[in-house]
């Protein structure tokens, strides 16, 4: 797993560090209000300790990045991309940012940086993301980066949508080399 960058934004691997980070935004109530439950702060350091586990393997099948502002060195949150066991060529990605950080395109050139990464440079061909519906911010940001969106066809026992991106469709540049 490699840093990667963007104009303004640093994508690092996610480490030890980080911890405090990680709990904070599984504990809070708003940046997990159209992911899931809130977690305990037990709960959340056992997810960090076998995160941190799984992200160090020498094949890991999940990735996670700590974002920063290059400019000021805040941290603005995490992302990640999780290959699915049954098809290594594909994968989940999700992203969560501090509440501060909300409403100023993070998410958009996160996201755009994390598919760009994930096509090219894991060689995926197809990235995809389950969401709620009434998450609009997660609908706008891949409607702007062409995602294809499942909106009709709402996953059993969650009711969320999907959205997806092949290898073949991707076309943005989000990567600074």
């Amino acid at each position: 797993m490699h840093r990667f960058e963007t104009k303004r934004l640093s994508m690092r691997p996610i480490d030890v560090q980080d911890k405090t980070l990680y709990c904070a935004l599984y504990t809070d109530d708003v940046v997990m209000r159209n992911i899931g439950k809130a977690l305990t702060q037990e709960k959340a350091e056992k997810c960090f300790a076998t995160c941190l586990k799984m992200t160090n393997k020498p094949e890991p099948i999940l990735y996670v990045w700590v974002i920063t502002d290059k400019n000021s060195g805040e941290t603005l949150g995490i992302q990640n991309i999780s290959r699915d066991k049954s098809n290594l060529q594909q994968a989940e990605f999700g992203i969560m940012l501090v509440p501060s950080s909300y409403r100023k395109h993070v998410a958009f050139e996160s996201i755009g940086a994390l598919t760009e990464y994930g096509l090219k440079h894991l060689n995926l061909v197809k990235m995809y993301s389950n969401f709620l519906p009434e998450n609009k911010a997660i609908l706008r940001i891949a409607q702007k980066l062409n995602y294809k969106i499942d909106m009709d066809n709402l996953l059993p026992n969650t009711g969320q949508a999907s959205c997806y991106m092949l290898k073949t469709q991707y076309k943005d540049t989000f990567i600074q080399h």
